[in-house]
């Protein structure tokens, strides 16, 4: 537990990490509303989900590309590992 908490604390304070994360919140916030205007043509939503995955998807590349580690992205994410990289492409 501490080396989760110790790499966490390690990746709040790296400077690209909150940069990362609210340019990651902003799209999370656009893929919401995006998806309320977004729907079916029997009129249910379908663009809150679609736009979660697409959220989910884009912080997984930011945080690898900000160099956190995967255990710590798929710990932050709740994806497998597999998921993960799966995401990223990568073997």
């Amino acid at each position: 537990m501490r080396e989760y908490v110790s790499e966490a604390m390690e990746a709040i304070v790296d400077c690209g990490f909150g940069e990362s994360y609210d340019h990651e919140k902003a799209n999370m916030e656009q893929s919401y509303e995006d998806g309320f205007e977004d729907g079916y043509e029997d009129g249910t939503k379908r663009g809150f989900e679609q736009g979660k995955k697409e959220t989910i998807m884009d912080m997984i590349k930011s945080m690898f590309k900000n160099d956190v580690s995967l255990e710590l992205i798929s710990k932050s994410t709740n994806k497998s590992i597999k998921e993960v990289k799966s995401i990223l492409e990568i073997n």
